[in-house]
């Protein structure tokens, strides 16, 4: 291997390493591809699940920098994913995308379990501030 393949070889696992990742749960295979290509086109790095406790089990295999979740979910929901989450990583922000009104999640929001909450349909300019924040939260 050439001097100049290999810094390039380099380069792009370093840059790899250094991109910020987030899991995505949905049960919903096109928002959630949805969400897999317009994130990796942000130039994150996404894995996605498709339900609460898959998400779980990856959030507890690997880190991630942040998670977005569904709400309503078969079995293990958004609002119980979110507490596991807290309780091994308080410091992991949660965006929570939903279709219920406002009145029907503003209990579960006291909890102080989500970060954030996005209501579809899902405006991909408010999720992209909805992830800045987190991030601009997470390191201050």
């Amino acid at each position: 291997m050439t001097e100049d393949r290999k810094e390039k070889k380099e380069e792009n696992s370093y840059h790899t390493k250094n991109k910020k990742r987030i899991l995505v749960v949905d049960d919903d295979d096109m928002i959630r591809d949805l969400l897999y290509h317009t994130l990796s086109r942000m130039d994150y790095e996404v894995v996605t699940a498709s339900g609460g406790a898959e998400g779980f089990e990856q959030f507890s295999q690997d880190s991630f920098d942040l998670v977005i979740t569904d709400c309503k979910m078969p079995g293990t929901d958004g609002w119980t994913l979110a507490a596991r989450i807290k309780q091994v990583s308080a410091q992991t922000p949660i965006i929570m995308i939903t279709g219920q009104s406002k009145d029907e999640v503003t209990e579960n929001m006291q909890e102080g379990d989500v970060d954030f909450l996005i209501f579809k349909p899902i405006k991909l300019n408010s999720l992209h501030e909805s992830i800045l924040a987190s991030w601009a939260m997470k390191s201050g």
